[in-house]
């Protein structure tokens, strides 16, 4: 019988590589071993800030197409919000709990998370018909940044 990789490690190195790729460098066999099992998060060291991602949505990161569907998929999540709550460093927003609404969520913030890098996303399902909640943050200037491309008040 083969050995099998348990899913969560399949996930996990996939993130892994997935972050990997992202910044440009080569993850050695031993890094994505240690990797296995842990919570993965982003390195920040004090003072390079400077070279985050400006508060700029970057439209050439998608598709012609992607910004179509990712634009269709923003109306439709506008409608659904229910509740916005302003937290320190940005925003939480609970749509209803009807089926459909994750998906639409997940797939609107795989594409948001492409052109705008400075977001932090945590996306909240409760049980069964429970309200859905998006959390929005990011660094000091990113709820600000909100409030102008989102309409906040």
């Amino acid at each position: 019988m083969r050995n099998r990789i348990p899913l969560l490690t399949i996930f996990v190195l996939a993130l892994a590589l997935q972050s990997s790729f992202a910044k440009g460098q080569k993850m050695t066999t031993q890094d994505s071993q240690s990797t296995a099992g842990k919570t993965m998060s982003p390195q920040r060291t004090p003072g390079n800030y400077d070279s985050e991602a400006p508060f700029a949505c970057s439209l050439t990161a998608l598709s012609a197409a992607e910004r179509q569907h990712h634009k269709e998929l923003s109306a439709e999540l506008h409608a659904a919000v229910k509740e916005i709550r302003e937290l320190p460093d940005g925003y939480r927003f609970r749509l209803s709990g009807e089926s459909g609404s994750l998906a639409t969520l997940s797939e609107w913030v795989s594409l948001e998370r492409l052109c705008c890098p400075f977001f932090t996303f945590q996306i909240e399902a409760g049980s069964e018909a429970q309200p859905i909640w998006l959390q929005m943050t990011g660094r000091e200037g990113v709820k600000e940044f909100m409030q102008s491309e989102f309409g906040i008040k």
